[in-house]
């Protein structure tokens, strides 16, 4: 889940810039893209959000944000998320902090403390899903009471509506079956469902447009049904959701359907010839005047769209000329470059080279032990004592009789008792990925060593390094202190192997 979230994240934000891109793109070429290249180099954007990974290039915009030493470290270091590593120990934390909690509430306890005490990332995450999960309920709940409402007060057109629909799918080279159902479900003719999609007419509207304006309605619906746009309504409907918390997205899908019923008029204005554009023009107007404000389902698509678009829509049918519904040359070169540029990830070809020769060189400095049991070969990274003052341990790793609880508990890792202000030093080379208070742990410097070890020292009094910082075995780190859950000065110190923790005694050298 929480790649998962990284990556969308991610995609959101290029997402975010393609959408600019396209919005300067069109303002720039106007009528030179055509009623087609309008709409379809929106495609470019459903697209990047649904790749879930993309071609590195030199030619990609990206390479403007990407940032060379920063990824270098992290391809050199960093196996996992820096949130993600200290998500491993706040699990422990949560521990300390249910000491005199009775029986019968430390399993709430837990999951609220873990709740609160968790990492803004995990709260973001959490904020996230919880968004999600309204949002399907809400589209689900939508959905299903058109469906409800279409299902009881859909009556089957008249015979004389029904032959104008036939004559329209001629007109357009429809083979399908679609019903034809009037209903008070809608207020304006709509197409409606993904795999059985069912022409929509409002109670009566037989009465309110003429044979020809009925005409142009269903010719419209059918356009709708030729480009398959349902299909991609729900696919934005879909995006809308994962991306609810970023407005520019909205934005972007909502300029989309904007252009979308732009290229149906096209196709349509396409059919019927230049003599009828002008009737074209007056049946919207027409519809625009009894129209009324509903919530639209995602796998709903209407005649009029949206009414801020309809003075967009009157302009371009007076201009309109056939030609102009063919994919222009000027719109394939700009869905090429936008592609070239915006389908691609920035190139850290030369970067991972640089990692490789920094990892070769840093296995070549590093001390291992080889331990041999039953004639296997075990290989561990060999650490320093993380108290150099001091050596003996008043609270070994393993399971123990809690003082408190009288219950057996797994103490995941070891203290040493000293002084408060005795030194404490770094275990091994790596990078702070936290330097401040961690509730029961108290004040707490985390160190990422890479390979999927973490190093935590504890109940510390004083913390003398800052996060990002990179530091060296033996380097001064903090002070021994009993901040936190500590009863006494020591210093509790935690190793962690891909998120498990471990004995610490393996991996340090007294």
């Amino acid at each position: 889940m929480e790649i998962f979230f990284g990556w969308l994240v991610n995609t959101s934000l290029k997402g975010s810039i393609l959408i600019g891109c396209i919005l300067l793109m069109k303002g720039i070429f106007k009528n030179k893209l055509g009623a087609r290249g309008h709409y379809y180099i929106w495609f470019l954007l459903l697209i990047r959000l649904f790749m879930p990974f993309a071609p590195e290039s030199t030619m990609s915009i990206f390479n403007l944000f990407y940032n060379e030493h920063t990824n270098m470290m992290t391809k050199n270091i960093m196996k996992y998320d820096p949130e993600q590593i200290i998500e491993w120990f706040r699990q422990g934390e949560n521990l300390l902090k249910t000491e005199g909690v009775t029986d019968g509430y430390r399993v709430f306890y837990e999951y609220i403390s873990i709740l609160f005490n968790s990492s803004i990332y995990f709260k973001l995450m959490l904020i996230w899903f919880v968004g999600v999960v309204f949002l399907t309920l809400y589209t689900i709940k939508m959905n299903m009471k058109m469906y409800l409402d279409i299902k009881k007060e859909s009556v089957y057109a008249e015979e004389q509506t029904l032959q104008i629909l036939e004559n329209c799918k001629e007109k357009m080279q429809i083979q399908k079956s679609l019903p034809l159902m009037q209903t008070k479900a809608v207020e304006t003719p709509s197409l409606f469902g993904l795999f059985k999609p069912c022409l929509l007419l409002p109670i009566d509207m037989e009465k309110k447009l003429s044979t020809k304006e009925l005409h142009y309605v269903m010719l419209h619906e059918l356009a709708h049904l030729k480009r398959k746009d349902i299909t991609v309504y729900l696919m934005m409907g879909f995006l809308q959701i994962l991306h609810w918390f970023n407005p520019i997205i909205w934005y972007g899908f909502y300029k989309m359907k904007q252009d979308c019923e732009v290229a149906c008029d096209a196709m349509v204005l396409s059919c019927i010839g230049d003599e009828e554009c002008k009737n074209y023009g007056h049946t919207i107007i027409h519809l625009l005047e009894n129209e009324k404000k509903y919530p639209q389902p995602i796998g709903m698509a209407g005649f009029l769209g949206y009414k801020s678009e309809i003075k967009r829509r009157i302009k371009m049918i007076t201009l309109f000329k056939k030609n102009t519904y063919k994919l222009s040359s000027i719109s394939i070169v700009l869905l090429l470059i936008v592609s070239c540029t915006f389908l691609t990830n920035a190139n850290t070809t030369n970067v991972k080279e640089v990692a490789v020769d920094i990892n070769e060189l840093s296995s070549q400095k590093e001390d291992v032990l080889i331990e041999e049991e039953n004639e296997e070969v075990v290989e561990k990274k060999a650490m320093l004592w993380p108290v150099p003052e001091r050596t003996k341990i008043s609270s070994p790793y393993g399971e123990r009789m809690h003082p408190k609880l009288k219950e057996i508990r797994v103490h995941t890792g070891i203290d040493i008792p000293g002084p408060e202000g005795t030194s404490i030093i770094a275990a091994a080379e790596g990078v702070v990925i936290h330097a401040e208070d961690l509730g029961g742990y108290g004040n707490v410097v985390i160190i990422d060593h890479g390979d999927g070890i973490a190093t935590l020292y504890g109940q510390c009094s004083e913390i003398l390094v800052k996060k990002d910082r990179a530091v060296k075995a033996g380097d001064e780190i903090a002070k021994v202190g009993s901040t936190g859950a500590a009863t006494g000065a020591h210093l509790h110190f935690e190793v962690r192997k891909d998120g498990e923790h471990v004995d610490p005694i393996e991996y340090v050298m007294q």
